[in-house]
């Protein structure tokens, strides 16, 4: 059963159910979004991502390089270091 779970940086910095829904993909996460910073909510969902992509979940990510023009240039190699597609 395919599971679309469709959060904004500010849902999921509120509650804990984004970096969950993470931890719960089984088979695929694409991330996607605008302004992205490396601050404690960018980092716990970079941690998220990497132990996904580690238990084997094809983890995608998109990041705007005008929304986000340092933190995607920094994060990208480290993402792609991990197996994740960005």
């Amino acid at each position: 059963m395919k599971k679309l779970l469709s959060l904004s940086l500010a849902v999921i910095a509120l509650s804990s159910t984004g970096c969950a829904g993470m931890r719960a993909a089984a088979k695929s996460i694409d991330f996607e979004t605008y302004i992205f910073e490396m601050d404690e909510l960018g980092k716990a969902i970079i941690e998220s991502l990497k132990a996904a992509a580690a238990r084997g979940v094809r983890v995608r990510v998109l990041l705007d390089g005008v929304g986000s023009p340092y933190s995607a240039w920094a994060t990208i190699p480290d993402l792609r270091a991990h197996g994740i597609d960005a």
